[in-house]
């Protein structure tokens, strides 16, 4: 090993190698004679063994970066790769090839899948755009969907759509299910479905349970809550309540129920017309009218009141069964109103008996 100093320059070779160059302009190289920056780092060894490691006070613990073949390495144990940029830009999060301009992988055992994320120019049938494409290999099947932000519509047009896609076996081959127009309209292919219906069997006595009424619909200002409920067979004098909680309540709207065949003959329908409009404290006037009845359904249910219920601190609707013989009500209450609260609140029923 030989050390040398020549004006400004500081050199240490070994067997005639550079191993430390210091320039008179104070880049420093390591492995060069030539440092192009500040800091040079020049190694004939792969991987993190001529990058840099980063090691604190405990030996078993440290850090590297790495650069391979044109690519930029880094790991936080010196020997894996988590962090991964590639020459052409690509990026990959515990992904050493990059499928896309950000690839993040996540691999497992068990339940745990391979994940995989993609955000890539969209050059498909859908439009040119940012895409972002979810891959599970699960086995050997690659399960795709996609989210994309198409700025050229299938009818050549720009807008900034919004995109959903699903039901792929490969990147590039999923089915568009829905889109959000740049001006507010929303295409569906396929039906809304929501597993959150409210499906209850009534237990034939007074309950505090609380069934939740998730499954609501918005369209054209008008509130839709459907509703399911199980009366067991033998039982008189069963009725549910639901309940939403504003302070105020000015709707009018609707109700419609059916049911079929269990334990008697139930089919058919029966409608119902209402307004509710009350507060905590006053009631300014309500109505209540049976409009329609088609087939038995009418002597098994009825939409019996609407008022407040100050026990419960909460508006109420009540429909009884009106028949000891066992059979479900098929309900669906539609609303619309002056005040929020018809949209803004949660609805929810309990069991209960008159």
């Amino acid at each position: 090993s030989t050390s040398g100093h020549t004006g400004e320059l500081i050199q240490i070779l070994r067997n005639g190698a550079t191993q430390l160059h210091m320039a008179n302009n104070g880049k420093v190289g390591i492995g060069t004679a030539s440092p192009a920056s500040k800091l040079h780092i020049k190694s004939s060894d792969s991987g993190y063994t001529g990058g840099i490691q980063i090691e604190d006070t405990d030996s078993s613990t440290k850090s590297a970066i790495a650069h391979v073949n044109g690519g930029l390495y880094i790991s936080s144990n010196a020997t894996n790769d988590h962090l991964t940029l590639l020459a052409n830009g690509r990026l990959g999060i515990g992904a050493t090839s990059p499928l896309s301009m950000l690839h993040v992988h996540q691999s497992g055992t068990g339940s745990v899948p391979v994940t995989v994320a993609n955000f890539v120019t969209n050059s498909n049938a859908y439009g040119r755009g940012p895409r972002l494409d979810f891959s599970v290999l699960w086995g050997s099947n690659l399960q795709t969907a996609q989210i994309a932000a198409p700025n050229v519509t299938g009818g050549g047009g720009y807008g900034g759509d919004l995109s959903f896609s699903t039901n792929g076996q490969a990147i590039n081959t999923m089915t568009e299910r829905l889109r959000l127009n740049a001006n507010g309209k929303a295409e569906v292919s396929g039906h809304f479905y929501s597993k959150d219906n409210a499906n209850a069997s009534h237990p034939g006595s007074n309950s505090a349970t609380v069934h939740k009424l998730t499954n609501k619909a918005y369209i054209g200002g008008k509130v839709l809550i459907p509703f399911q409920v199980y009366f067991p067979n033998n039982v008189s004098n069963l009725a549910i309540r639901l309940y939403t909680s504003p302070t105020s309540l000015w709707v009018g709207g609707e109700v419609t129920f059916g049911s079929t065949y269990s334990n008697a003959n139930a089919h058919g329908f029966r409608r119902y017309t209402f307004t509710h409009n009350m507060n905590t404290t006053s009631n300014y006037g309500t109505a209540l009218t049976n409009t329609e009845n088609l087939g038995p359904n009418s002597s098994h249910f009825e939409f019996s009141s609407h008022g407040y219920d100050t026990s419960e601190g909460a508006h109420y609707f009540e429909f009884r069964h009106i028949h000891s013989s066992g059979n479900a009500i098929y309900g669906q209450l539609e609303l619309h109103g002056s005040s929020p609260g018809y949209k803004d609140h949660d609805w929810y029923f309990r069991h209960t008996t008159y």
